[in-house]
């Protein structure tokens, strides 16, 4: 009886008394097989789940017209850097941008080759940025990006840079005062803890810059709180 307690208490499942009847140990080890089996699928189906789980919440973060990050993504993102910002001094700055004349463009030229050009924007926007920076898709004709470690000066710099991306892609756009192609507009804003107390905050600074490049003719990055503009 002492062994029987140990080997059970050290992990045994099962126990058979001496001598051995084999057909007992027959019946023991197609019982044994039947657990090992079940457990087996447990883990199979828990490790399915697990993987679908985390494709579901990926796909959740997608937008899925242009393949950017969506709103839901830019929240939790969002979040994480105002966190990060303000517990280890790190420097982060948003452009929110929008395709100029956009409503004009869906006039002119139809809806489905709007969500063409929002596309094609959509990846020459990617392709100009550096392997940190995160793209998403705002709302609309609106995308927004975050520039992790970069002041608001040094990102209007890259955002012109994409301004010109996408410019260059000769996108047609007769409706358009700006230009004669698709443009867009980009407005700047670095994270400041003493103004932004909610992404909201920060949001909304960005969102005055972009309202500032409209006013002055569009097809240009103005940062924040500063007079200097691009081009």
């Amino acid at each position: 009886r002492e062994h029987l307690v140990r080997g059970l208490k050290e992990g045994a499942d099962e126990y058979l008394t001496k001598p051995v009847d084999v057909d007992e140990l027959e019946a023991r080890l197609k019982s044994a097989s039947r657990v090992a089996s079940m457990n087996r699928k447990l883990v199979e189906r828990t490790t399915s789940l697990r993987h679908e789980s985390e494709r579901a919440l990926k796909i959740a973060r997608i937008d899925p017209l242009t393949g950017v990050n969506n709103r839901f993504s830019l929240t939790i993102d969002l979040n994480w850097a105002m966190a990060q910002a303000s517990r280890y001094g790190h420097k982060y700055t948003i452009a929110l941008c929008d395709v100029d004349f956009f409503k004009r463009f869906n006039d002119k030229y139809g809806h489905v080759a709007g969500d063409e050009v929002l596309k094609s924007v959509a990846d020459a926007m990617r392709s100009s940025l550096r392997e940190g920076d995160r793209l998403y898709r705002y709302g609309g004709d609106e995308f927004l990006i975050l520039l992790p470690e970069q002041t608001q000066q040094a990102g209007a710099v890259a955002m012109d840079r994409l301004r010109q991306s996408v410019e260059s892609l000769a996108i047609e756009h007769v409706a358009s005062d700006a230009a004669k192609v698709v443009t867009v507009s980009a407005g700047l804003a670095e994270y400041d803890p003493a103004l932004d107390v909610a992404p909201e905050d920060w949001l909304r600074r960005a969102d005055l810059a972009l309202y500032r490049a409209k006013e002055r003719g569009r097809n240009r990055v103005v940062v924040d709180g500063v007079d200097a503009q691009l081009p």
